[in-house]
């Protein structure tokens, strides 16, 4: 929450809305802290609902406000305005980070309060800065016997000279921080016949200073292998990156090394009798030009063909083969559930059994069309689209099937047997005997 600073909007109703809903969902500042000017009377009765400072005249929102936010380009606001704006540095436009825009608000608001408590100017110097501090503490000291001596007084002041120094100091030390970061690319190569003459060699002869140079530079190679070793030590333990020197990082010499590599395994292979017998061997290869369609780009006709070659197959394919397959498992499910009933029309028991039977289906039925559903917005071509199941059609198609001749005279001969319950024992013989008569006829 931001509550040291007070910020108008100025514009169109819509985007001074937009702004302002903004602030305050953020819990970034509290509605009495805006103060808002537009032309939209109904958006400014609503925004003073709302607890929000509405005025008529931009010139009183850019007095009371410490920034204000323009909703609009420059040029959407009259000379008035934009004389006001001149005035003032603290105009910013929407189009800005708002978070990362009021922390540099707030820092810009907390330094010029603290400057002024302090009574100087932002571009003093630091000398001057002590100097006001010095004078204004002894004034203001609680222990002073002045009569002007305020505990919450120096307080202010002396919070207002911290702040002051710690963002000078920040300051400070990042304009160091990029001065000392400045590596140039380019340095200073002596020579190659006059380095061991000039160059941190001192006085002597030329063979004196040859000897020396030759010294120092063994000590150098020395220095830089101890350097090189404990960089690699702090690497391995950080997990880190090594940053190679610009020149060095020339010398790696491992071009054609996987070439090379690859090369050797293949010869290795080749010896051990690996391309012996592959199939193909001899022979050209497989013309795919002419079975690709014209009106498929090359790259994706490759690349269904790989998907295809790996076993992939669409998902609107699998579920037209699930749904075909629990269809026919549904249909022959009752086709075996109406072969334990008689002829039409069924009893009033069969009638009964029958509807038991048609009202367990329903779940899978209602499975079977939420796969079409989800089949009919998958399937790319629309004359493959699926209907629904209807258990009524379902029923009609079933009934109106006719009953196998074995499950017909099995049931029939169930019915005799159940009417003619009392002559069973006569009937059953006589009916073997006529059997038995066929078969010795035919063999005579």
């Amino acid at each position: 929450m931001y509550e040291t600073i007070k910020i108008g909007f100025i514009g169109d109703s819509s985007r001074t809305r937009m702004m302002t809903d903004i602030f305050i969902s953020l819990d970034l500042i509290r509605p009495k802290q805006l103060c808002i000017f537009t032309l939209d009377k109904n958006a400014a009765e609503e925004m003073q609902l709302m607890g929000l400072t509405v005025e008529d005249d931009p010139g009183e929102v850019i007095k009371k406000s410490d920034f204000i936010f323009l909703c609009n380009e420059k040029e959407a606001f009259d000379e008035s305005v934009v004389s006001a704006f001149k005035k003032n540095t603290s105009v910013i436009f929407y189009q800005q980070p708002i978070v990362s825009l009021l922390d540099k608000l707030c820092l810009r608001s907390l330094m010029t309060k603290s400057y002024e408590v302090l009574g100087l100017e932002e571009n003093c110097d630091d000398e001057a800065l002590r100097i006001s501090f010095v004078h204004m503490a002894k004034q203001y000291h609680p222990d002073s016997c002045s009569s002007s001596a305020s505990a919450t007084k120096f307080s202010e002041i002396e919070k207002a000279y911290r702040e002051i120094q710690k963002n000078r100091n920040a300051r400070r030390e990042k304009s160091n921080h990029q001065l000392n970061n400045e590596d140039p690319d380019i340095k200073h190569t002596a020579p190659q016949h006059r380095q061991y003459l000039v160059h941190d060699t001192g006085v002597g002869t030329p063979s004196q200073r040859q000897k020396r140079h030759t010294t120092q530079r063994a000590q150098k190679a020395v220095d830089n292998i101890m350097e090189h070793r404990l960089k690699s030590i702090q690497a391995n333990e950080n997990n880190t990156l090594i940053e190679k020197d610009k020149i060095r990082a020339r010398d790696i010499k491992t071009k054609y090394g996987i070439d090379r590599l690859v090369e050797d395994y293949i010869q290795e292979a080749m010896q051990r009798g690996e391309f012996r017998d592959l199939p193909g061997a001899g022979k050209p290869l497989k013309d795919r030009t002419s079975s690709q369609s014209p009106y498929v780009d090359f790259v994706t006709y490759k690349l269904n063909e790989i998907l295809i070659d790996n076993g992939f197959t669409p998902e609107w394919i699998q579920l037209s083969k699930e749904i075909r397959e629990e269809i026919k498992q549904l249909e022959e499910n009752l086709y075996d559930a109406r072969t334990n009933f008689g002829s039409l029309p069924f009893s009033s028991e069969d009638e009964a059994s029958w509807k038991i039977i048609l009202k367990s289906t329903e779940p899978l039925i209602n499975q079977i069309n939420k796969k079409i559903n989800k089949y009919n917005l998958l399937v790319p071509i629309i004359q493959k689209q699926m209907i629904q199941i209807n258990l009524k059609n379902l029923e009609d198609n079933i009934l109106t099937r006719p009953i196998g001749k074995k499950n017909n005279k099995t049931s029939e001969h169930l019915k005799n047997i159940k009417i003619n319950d009392n002559n069973s024992n006569n009937e059953i013989p006589r009916l073997f005997d006529f059997v038995f008569s066929i078969f010795e006829k035919k063999k005579s």
